[in-house]
């Protein structure tokens, strides 16, 4: 067998019988030279070209060899080094792990998973095959959910992979062979391993390249390229689900993780800030500027969703996360571009007209109130845009602002009405393919601007009502567990929205609480307000600093933020005796204590800025819910003490010891 046959013989696929015979003799090939000499017969020529560590010849056997080291742990580049053989043992280790892949991955170790990623940054003649195998397996694991896994092996060394590891990714997407949600999956996990790494191994051209399917419309523009696509894809979700989803996909995500980084050089916000301004304009203006949104035409012709709402999304997120892409965002006029906007009844780049769709017009109020709340927080030129857009209101039937008197009338009595996000939004099963947003910053803005705006209705698509959807989702024995957090996240937001909205759209949420035993009351607001909320059980009151005064945004009547309108809320709700003893053994106590100390005050307002009457529509909210909690369950202990009662399950005990010790303290 001469060396171009060993080359073929090495390039075939596995199942043929002569390389399978090859792979039999390569496995027996492990500790001495006895067993080299066995196999001399079958592939004798390649033998005599293999080199020992010493440089002498394995077919001279008049030479004295010390006996080699076992293949079986020898480096893949010593491997590739040992010739043919050494060719072939690296095929059988790629069916090794194949078999390990197929059977679930538990066998695969990060020594394995590292080796996968040697072979896909291996450079070398013959060696494509090899390199396309490893990276197939390498996405195979990835979609199997072992990305954190993956990202652990190439940073498991001292000598990183990363920069080869990412640079052989790219080549791979620019060829289009790359799965995006897988890779921007690994690209999460490398991000939450170690941080703000990868702005010292690429730039932002790179990076955009990296999670961008395909460069259309803007191939000499990562950057615009990117927002094409992240746009794109947001009105695929918006015609899938009919309706608006506010969270941002995992590749929004990286992104904001890539710029947000403690080394990331500043312009790279300024660019990114500065073309979402200029796609902003170009989506709000006449039909003549819609050339610049070439490269999207879904967003273009979807009918759900307004082309500026992509870009406001991204902007709602950079600007609560950075301090700097807020300042960028106001450098660049986005106010100036949010206003116009409003005023002019937010015109369409496919028409050149005012929306007449009045829940598109819902939909740019929100994203608007929520981009001016977002640089509210950091910076006090926004002030007076934000109390300009709360004190006006756009009807979708007068084209002029008129005031607004805070008032909403229901379209229907009957309707369980609910605030976007809507049910719609969280009933999706596809969490692995978005990350969201658990920020309580997100949902007080959410809810501060839910009272100026639309209630939306929205009707799930199963035949239970949308909530007693909401209240089975949180109550559910599966999210107790961990394994669906952003579901139970979903669900904490939209009740913490219905509370921010009038009270007479409280009626069909309060009917479902009144339906529930005291367990699934406990178990759904267990998670609300320890998971989510993270109220503290020992809080010490926090020290505010002086900042903006946005008293104007947040109280509008004398709630100084949703989770007042919260406790008003569970106050009617505990009216029913279930719901009043699930809710207290699920901590309502320690969230009374936390919003008398200002923890949910979170706009750089102090307990010292309420006024009178808002403390003492605070105080007495919180005493009426603590009076019928407490009568609820002095009835409750009296009827235990007259009738025996089987050994209570662990968390009633508990939270009655919990009970018990804040009655001593």
């Amino acid at each position: 067998m001469d060396k171009e046959d060993a080359d073929t013989l090495f390039t075939t696929q596995t199942d043929d019988k002569s390389t399978r015979s090859l792979l039999t003799h390569c496995t027996e090939y492990e500790d001495s030279l006895s067993r080299v000499s066995s196999t001399s017969t079958f592939c004798e020529k390649p033998l005599g070209r293999l080199k020992t560590l010493d440089g002498e010849s394995l077919y001279d056997f008049h030479a004295p060899v010390p006996s080699p080291p076992s293949l079986k742990h020898l480096p893949l580049c010593e491997l590739a080094a040992q010739g043919t053989i050494g060719r072939l043992r690296i095929r059988y280790r790629l069916w090794r792990y194949a078999t390990y892949v197929q059977n679930g991955g538990a066998q695969l170790h990060c020594s394995h998973i590292r080796d996968l990623i040697e072979l896909h940054i291996s450079q070398g003649p013959n060696t494509r095959g090899i390199r396309d195998e490893a990276w197939g397996l390498l996405v195979k694991l990835l979609r199997m959910g072992r990305a954190y896994q993956v990202a652990e092996a190439v940073l498991s060394d001292a000598q990183s992979l990363l920069p080869e590891f990412l640079a052989s990714i790219l080549q791979h997407n620019l060829s289009g062979q790359n799965p995006i949600p897988e890779v921007c999956h690994l690209i999460f996990s490398l991000q939450e391993s170690r941080l703000h790494r990868l702005q010292d191994v690429m730039s932002l051209d790179r990076f955009c390249v990296l999670t961008t399917p395909e460069l259309r419309a803007f191939p000499a523009c990562p950057i615009d390229s990117w927002l094409m696509q992240f746009a794109e894809t947001k009105a695929i979700e918006a015609a899938n689900m009919g309706a608006l989803s506010w969270t941002i996909s995992i590749r929004g995500s990286c992104l904001v993780n890539f710029l947000l980084g403690e080394d990331t050089p500043k312009g790279y916000i300024h660019d990114v800030v500065n073309r979402i301004c200029s796609y902003l304009k170009a989506s709000c203006a006449t039909p003549d500027m819609s050339h610049h949104l070439k490269g999207c035409q879904l967003l273009m012709r979807t009918q759900i969703m307004h082309p500026m709402l992509p870009f406001l999304q991204l902007a709602i997120h950079l600007s609560l996360m950075s301090a700097t892409a807020s300042k960028s965002f106001i450098d660049a006029g986005l106010l100036n571009i949010i206003g116009r906007s409003w005023v002019q009844g937010f015109p369409d780049a496919r028409k050149g007209a005012a929306m007449s769709q009045a829940k598109m017009q819902n939909d740019m109020r929100v994203a608007c109130l929520m981009v001016v709340a977002a640089l509210s927080l950091r910076f006090s030129t926004s002030q007076d845009m934000s109390n300009y857009l709360l004190r006006h209101y756009t009807s979708p039937d007068n084209q002029g602002c008129c005031p607004y008197d805070g008032s909403i009338e229901p379209r229907d009595e009957q309707d369980a009405c609910i605030h976007i996000p809507s049910i719609s939004e969280f009933i999706r099963d596809d969490g692995s393919e978005e990350l969201y947003l658990r920020s309580a910053y997100l949902l007080m803005i959410e809810g501060c601007v839910a009272r100026r705006v639309h209630i939306c209705h929205e009707v799930p698509s199963s035949k239970i009502g949308p909530w007693d959807h909401v209240i089975s989702v949180l109550s559910s024995p599966r999210l107790m567990k961990g394994t669906s957090f952003s579901d139970g996240d979903r669900a904490s937001r939209i009740i913490l929205s219905c509370a921010s909205a009038p009270e007479h759209y409280w009626r069909p949420l309060l009917d479902t609480l009144y339906k529930r035993n005291q367990d699934e009351i406990f178990n759904a607001f267990s998670y609300l307000l320890r998971d989510y909320l993270q109220v503290p059980k020992d809080f010490a009151k926090p020290s505010h600093d002086p900042g903006v005064d946005v008293d104007t945004f947040l109280m509008r009547f004398t709630e100084v933020n949703p989770i007042d309108r919260f406790v008003l809320l569970m106050r009617q709700a505990a009216e029913s005796r279930p719901v009043s003893l699930g809710i207290r053994d699920a901590g309502m106590a320690d969230l009374i204590r936390a919003l008398h100390e200002g923890l949910f005050d979170v706009y750089n307002v102090s307990i010292g800025h309420l006024s009178g009457s808002q403390r003492e529509s605070r105080l007495y909210a919180c005493k009426q819910l603590q009076i019928i909690q407490d009568r609820d369950y002095e009835t409750e202990i009296s009827k235990r003490n007259c009738v025996p009662q089987p050994r209570r399950p662990f968390y009633e005990r508990k939270a009655a010891c919990r009970r018990e010790a804040m009655i001593l303290a």
